[in-house]
């Protein structure tokens, strides 16, 4: 379980540095950090099945007048890592 959790960390750091240093915004959207945390953890299909479920949930996400949207990040992350685990 620890290795598992590991890997989970280890696909949003990827992904987030995707987005930070190279700028692709899109790198942390659920549909790719939940293909990559499936990859990650052996099971990509049920991670891409995961991350297009999630994306259409989070799809119209946005921060409107200073409110703080929902981070769409993390709970795809572990939601795809509790569902593979």
């Amino acid at each position: 379980m620890l290795v598992q959790a590991l890997l989970v960390a280890a696909a949003y750091y990827v992904t987030w540095l995707i987005d930070g240093i190279l700028g692709w915004q899109t790198a942390t959207r659920p549909i790719v950090l939940g293909t990559v945390t499936g990859l990650l953890c052996g099971d990509i299909v049920t991670g891409i099945i995961m991350g297009a479920s999630l994306e259409a949930v989070y799809m119209g996400i946005s921060g409107i007048g200073g409110v703080v949207a929902a981070d769409y990040r993390s709970g795809t992350a572990i939601g795809v890592g509790l569902v593979i685990g």
